[in-house]
């Protein structure tokens, strides 16, 4: 987690290998819980991270797009939107009816964040 955790001010290459690892680990070791699904366990989750993941997606992409000229930058953040859009689906579906598969969308959510960080360490430039 140090990995991710540095990455977010300055893009480097470990933090994509932190991240890659981590949805490795997500998809090897799910939550476990007497009380709550991994479903349940994950809309927690994005719950607690859902005002960061709504500035990456209301605040940054609008900027970066707007900025860049890098298509597989843009590309790689329409990816992520849509994902992320997509465990906001899911966890209405689960609040509502115990079917959202939140927990496996949050693993796609993961994957998409690593190729947007992917894209934006090629297309870094420190000001």
């Amino acid at each position: 987690m140090t990995d991710i955790i540095e990455g977010r001010n300055r893009p480097n290459p470990e933090t994509i290998s932190a991240i890659q690892h981590l949805t490795e680990q997500l998809r090897i070791q799910k939550p476990q819980s007497r009380e709550k699904s991994e479903d349940d366990i994950a809309v927690e989750f994005c719950e607690e991270v859902r005002h960061d993941l709504d500035q990456i997606v209301d605040v940054l992409i609008p900027r970066v797009v707007q900025s860049t000229n890098s298509q597989t930058l843009v590309d790689a953040l329409m990816e992520f939107d849509q994902s992320w859009r997509d465990v906001q689906n899911a966890m209405i579906a689960q609040k509502r009816v115990v079917a959202g598969n939140v927990y496996a969308r949050v693993i796609v959510l993961n994957e998409r964040a690593s190729n947007v960080y992917k894209a934006l360490l090629s297309d870094w430039k420190p000001v």
